[in-house]
């Protein structure tokens, strides 16, 4: 067992404090390194969301210990000297989840994690932010979506993520919902897939606006 936990496939979080150096600005690795937030060895930590509120740096991410196989969300702090909190599961379900992506929606906050074993896309509220979360709705049912992504453009929201049908994979089929906004009715794109392509379909983070334009973050897994 010690064998396999030292070499099962894992994922790392890294973080820094920016100044003024941010990598989609400059479009290149900056010269400050970044800290690891530690794990004990049994579980990764991925897919780090961060949100500030309240003077504090709040990061969400996947946990996945290897003795569920299973994801859930969790939620640490960073303070003004860079140092993290311990990681607290925040949010739990029968199925693995992933990618908690966060939304500010007026008054609340929201978050939408990945739950593609559950083949649907759900939205989440915090109640209160940031221990505890409750599902507000379902968005979208009956899809096996991937790293589901927000995007406000052209006076609608999108979901922008790689589908998978049965047996496909999961990193290739770039795929959108639209609807006219969070609580409307979410429509898949009459031209899905819009995207099949390893190196750039799946998402790696929120669609960032720059002087550039958009500019979508991507993972490459032209070598999975």
């Amino acid at each position: 067992l010690d064998k396999i936990l030292k070499t099962a496939p894992r994922w790392r979080t890294g973080y820094r404090m920016i100044a003024n150096d941010r990598v989609i600005d400059v479009g290149r690795w900056p010269d400050a390194g970044y800290a690891a937030l530690p794990d004990d060895g049994k579980r990764f930590y991925a897919d780090p969301f961060v949100m500030l509120r309240d003077g504090q740096h709040h990061v969400f991410v996947e946990e996945f210990p290897f003795a569920t196989n299973k994801g859930v969300i969790s939620h640490f702090v960073i303070d003004r000297d860079g140092r993290a909190s311990a990681p607290t599961v925040v949010l739990e379900e029968p199925h693995h989840l992933s990618y908690p992506m966060l939304i500010v929606g007026g008054d609340q906050i929201y978050m939408i994690p990945e739950s593609s074993q559950a083949r649907s896309i759900d939205l989440y509220r915090a109640d209160p932010f940031p221990h505890r979360w409750v599902r507000e709705r379902r968005l979208v049912e009956g899809v096996n979506a991937s790293d589901a992504t927000l995007l406000r453009h052209g006076g609608k929201l999108w979901l922008l993520g790689t589908l998978a049908e049965e047996g496909g994979s999961t990193w290739d089929g770039l795929g959108a919902f639209m609807a006219d906004n969070l609580f409307d009715e979410w429509r898949a794109h009459p031209a899905n897939p819009l995207l099949i392509d390893s190196t750039c379909a799946r998402p790696a983070g929120m669609v960032v606006k720059s002087a550039k334009g958009l500019i979508r973050p991507t993972q490459d897994c032209s070598a999975s």
